[in-house]
């Protein structure tokens, strides 16, 4: 059986999603993306559109650039 979208999820991200994380036990998804956002989206499966956004922050360090090649 081929797959379908089920839900699509908006208001989040505005670049690459690289992790995800389902909590099965609160039904909360976790997404983290290069756009330095953490998403927690809430109650997917009831289809809401609920989100709550974070902003991360890397802290600054002095740190040398190389070039592996």
């Amino acid at each position: 059986e081929p797959q379908k979208i089920v839900k699509t999820l908006k208001g989040g991200h505005t670049a690459t999603v690289r992790c995800l994380h389902w909590d099965n036990s609160t039904h909360t998804l976790l997404t983290g993306a290069e756009d330095s956002l953490l998403c927690k989206w809430s109650d997917c499966v009831k289809q809401t559109t609920d989100t709550k956004r974070a902003k991360l922050k890397m802290k600054k360090t002095d740190s040398k650039k190389t070039r592996p090649y």
